[in-house]
């Protein structure tokens, strides 16, 4: 019988990837201003797969917006997330729900 292959598991924390913003100088005051809160992993595929056109449907996008949204209120309740940071949280999730926010989602479906 061939020997089973030994597979191990990382106890190590996984490592953060450092998050990549694309930034335009403002012209009125030379600050930089972010032009997309998405990463870099987001830039090399919108830079490497350039297939399809249609983008994610607006109802999707809301979606996930209001199940993130529900999710920060569940766990502020549970004592999981300081109220602080689910007030931030909140805000964000309703610039998606709103629809502020449809152009940070760039990726093809």
């Amino acid at each position: 019988m061939p020997k089973k292959k030994e597979t191990t598991v990382s106890t190590a924390p996984p490592q953060k990837q450092p998050v990549e913003v694309n930034t335009k100088k403002n012209l009125n005051n030379n600050s930089a201003k972010p032009v997309t809160y998405y990463g870099a992993r987001t830039t090399k595929v919108l830079e490497n797969f350039l297939i399809g056109e249609e983008t994610m449907p607006r109802s999707v996008i809301k979606a996930m917006g209001l199940i993130k949204k529900a999710a920060t209120i569940t766990n502020e309740e549970l004592k999981l997330l300081s109220r602080d940071k689910a007030l931030k949280i909140i805000k964000a999730t309703d610039e998606v729900i709103n629809g502020n926010l449809d152009d940070q989602f760039p990726l093809t479906v």
